[in-house]
């Protein structure tokens, strides 16, 4: 549900839990362990996905460039084979045109035929112009000789680019391979400090559990000796002054500030376990017990850091919401508005947003409505400026809605309604009670605006959302059925209405108020819906 005026402020930290006084830091070291462990775990997950797109790259590449070295060895092949068949025809052709002694002719036999050969050449080229068929061929024999050779080198060649080119890819893949590898070893270990950091923070949380409540004598004896530490503090002071005047004389100034350096930590350390034990005692509901140690802060913290110091601010702040929470406003808002310069001299947007809200709030209390209105609107323009997603601005929004509507800017106040309610629709489920709760203030402000039909819609969003989460004996959804009830009867619907009475005093019999006189007057309601007019009994209808 929406959270009411005075709750702690957006970007402040909520009070310390008896755990922390438990066993202080433990939680929040262990918890940034796992937080340390997650993100590397993240980290070396997105570079392993990397390691192996690269690893199917190259594994696809080697398989493209595998194919294209077996076609180029076929082709290589291939053109091998044909160079071999080319030689044997060539080989052949060559022995049956040479001129040679034939079995069983004679050795003159042979020369006449070569004389006869020799003296018809020149009539035959006289008569033709050409070379001997034989002679063509030759020719034509040797340049596809030369051809396929030249071809044959140069697959040959891309054989062997391909072949290196394969042996790199392996090369490559292997690698990558092995960065793989290493990268999952590398998960496993990260996720096995993870487990042991979640394991160990489980051990604490149950330590935790187990461990009893601070008493309230305890608390008494807390704030007795925070009360009394400015006092035994001042006197120890004085004494060791006066003890390092009586034996200044052998005594050197690096021991001096040593000495000063290492009391300066011891008050830093008690100012923080103040500074937790007040917000403990805030989320106790002790706020007077807790203004006691928010003052020993900020005397403690003006001493070590200054009076602008950040931590001063924080001090303030806290010091301030507590007086506000107590009624006392006057002095709240004085220490509201020093931390408020303070943080604005850090320019920490999300401490300013926090401190303009708590201002907000206290006019709010105090119905000064239009100063509300202006430190709400200036929160929600911090936040804006920081995170437009950040999950105080809806609240600030909220509030600054509320504080229109007092102010009679109803249209306005519908305005920031509506902002509000766009960003919980981005960032939380559709069936969320928070939506519920607003969607139930906007129908009531558009009913004000006389916007019925918007009123109705809003309400009917409120009842669905409820109902859904199983909440169907909730006095809101009885509200908002007699609401809607009143409605229907206005608008001449009485069977819409009557339903709407029904169920709603269902819902208000169940939860205990049967004599309550606002149910009374919804079982007039009913009575009157169930009575049917004159003119149909005549009918006897």
């Amino acid at each position: 549900t929406i959270p009411k005026k005075g709750e702690p402020s957006p970007a402040e930290p909520n009070p310390s839990s008896p755990a922390s006084a438990v066993k202080p830091g433990t939680m929040d070291k262990d918890s940034a362990v796992g937080e340390e462990a997650s993100k590397e775990v993240v980290k070396l997950t997105a570079e392993l996905k990397e390691a192996r797109q690269s690893l199917k790259v190259t594994q696809r590449t080697l398989k493209e460039t595998s194919e294209q070295l077996e076609a180029a060895i076929s082709e290589r092949d291939a053109a091998n084979d044909q160079l071999s068949d080319q030689k044997k025809n060539e080989t052949s052709a060559a022995s049956y045109a040479t001129p040679s002694k034939a079995k069983g002719s004679s050795r003159n036999e042979s020369i006449r035929e070569i004389v006869t050969s020799l003296s018809s050449a020149d009539d035959i080229l006289s008569d033709s112009g050409h070379l001997y068929p034989a002679v063509v061929n030759g020719s034509s024999s040797v340049g596809v000789d030369a051809a396929s050779a030249a071809k044959v080198v140069a697959l040959e060649n891309k054989v062997k680019e391909l072949s290196t080119e394969v042996e790199t890819l392996r090369s490559s893949m292997k690698n990558a391979a092995a960065e793989v590898n290493r990268k999952n070893e590398e998960i496993e270990s990260t996720l096995e400090e993870l487990v042991d950091a979640l394991e160990e923070n489980e051990k604490l949380r149950e330590r935790i559990r187990d461990t009893a409540d601070i008493d309230e004598d305890t608390i008494r004896y807390i704030i007795k000796n925070v009360s009394s530490y400015s006092g035994q503090n001042l006197l120890e002071s004085e004494f060791e002054e006066e003890s390092v005047d009586a034996s200044s004389v052998g005594t050197s100034d690096e021991e001096t500030d040593d000495a000063t350096k290492q009391q300066n930590e011891q008050l830093c350390i008690f100012a923080s376990a103040m500074f937790c034990t007040g917000k403990f005692l805030v989320d106790c509901g002790r706020f007077e017990e807790s203004i006691t140690c928010f003052e020993t802060v900020l005397e403690a913290r003006r001493e070590l850091f200054g009076w602008d110091d950040p931590l001063v601010g924080d001090a303030l702040h806290m010091e301030g919401f507590v007086r506000s929470k107590m009624g006392d406003y006057d002095r709240a808002l004085m220490l509201l508005w020093d931390a408020l310069r303070i943080r604005k001299i850090s320019s920490d947007p999300l401490k300013i947003a926090a401190t303009l809200r708590l201002l907000a709030d206290l006019h709010f209390s105090k119905e000064e409505n239009m100063h509300s209105a202006l430190f709400y609107e200036e929160c929600a323009r911090h936040l804006k400026e920081h995170d437009i997603h950040d999950p105080h601005l809806p609240l600030v929004l909220i509030d600054l809605a509320r504080t229109k509507d007092r102010l009679g800017e109803y249209q306005g106040s519908m305005n920031f309604f509506e902002e509000a309610l766009s960003l919980y629709e981005h960032s939380l489920d559709y069936d969320d009670d928070r939506i519920a709760s607003l969607q139930y203030e906007m129908g009531v402000l558009a009913f004000q605006m006389g916007e019925r039909e918007r009123g109705e819609e809003c309400f009917r969003q409120f009842i669905r959302i409820r109902k859904a989460k199983g909440s169907k004996m909730d006095e809101g959804v009885a509200n908002a059925l007699f609401v809607l009830g009143s409605l229907h009867w206005a608008c001449k619907r009485k069977d819409l209405a009557q339903d709407c009475w029904v169920e709603a005093l269902d819902i208000f019999k169940a939860l205990g108020r049967k004599d309550d006189p606002y149910v009374k007057s919804l079982k007039e309601k009913i009575e009157r819906a169930r009575r049917r007019p004159i003119g149909r009994l005549f009918r006897g209808s």
